[in-house]
């Protein structure tokens, strides 16, 4: 599995230590914390030419409103990126407004954690969603460091220890989204390259339009 490695990404530089330290706290829920001031500083981390997979955090905290390069510009950075496209991002933020969440998650945020809810104590809240991530949740990154794990899951239909390492293309499900967020879907949840996504939504898209139309015609007649 891949190394237990969490990329806090936070301009407030009390609020990422205090988090750090909750983190790796006791018997702790992960091996390391690295600490990034902003989108630049991160991006710099995650993209670095000697960055092995087996060097990439296994989860991203994400602050959304930080200088030079913000939490938005930063996830869609990242989902636009074979290399990170598959890391989970929570987002960590003071700011609940709906459109900052819908936001968010239309840009490929996989939780939205809020920083100052008195609902929940934040060591807790912090915990737990690294517990979970790290430690219960599996993504195509789990496996880096097995040689050629990327092609050989995309190139080959046998399965990855004896299931289909992807899911069976529901393409139903991409005809109503918007065209570049059906693409992002299907590039995250089908492991497509972002060419085949395009297409397989376009023509899906496309055969959608076309069915919808004939019955209006047939109706006409």
């Amino acid at each position: 599995m891949a190394n237990e490695i969490v990329l806090l990404v936070d301009d407030d530089a009390n609020f990422a230590e205090l988090t750090r330290d909750i983190l790796l706290q006791g018997e702790g829920v992960t091996d390391e914390v690295r600490l990034a001031r902003d989108g630049v500083e991160a991006i710099e981390y995650l993209f670095h030419p000697e960055r092995a997979a087996t060097e990439m955090p296994g989860l991203v905290l994400l602050d959304l409103s930080m200088p030079r390069m913000d939490g938005f510009r930063m996830l869609s950075k990242m989902r636009a990126a074979e290399q990170t496209m598959f890391i989970p991002v929570v987002i960590v933020s003071s700011s609940v407004h709906p459109e900052d969440v819908r936001s968010a998650y239309g840009l490929g945020a996989n939780g939205y954690l809020d920083k100052l809810s008195d609902e929940v104590p934040w060591d807790e809240m912090v915990r737990t969603t690294v517990r979970y991530w790290l430690g219960m949740n599996i993504t195509p990154n789990s496996f880096a460091g097995q040689k050629d794990w990327i092609s050989q899951a995309r190139k080959s239909s046998s399965s990855y220890g004896g299931e289909n390492w992807r899911r069976t293309p529901d393409l139903a499900k991409l005809r109503d989204l918007p065209r570049e967020e059906a693409i992002r879907v299907a590039v995250l949840i089908y492991g497509w390259s972002a060419a085949e996504a395009a297409e397989r939504v376009d023509t899906e898209q496309g055969r959608y339009t076309k069915d919808q139309e004939e019955p209006q015609g047939a109706q006409l007649q």
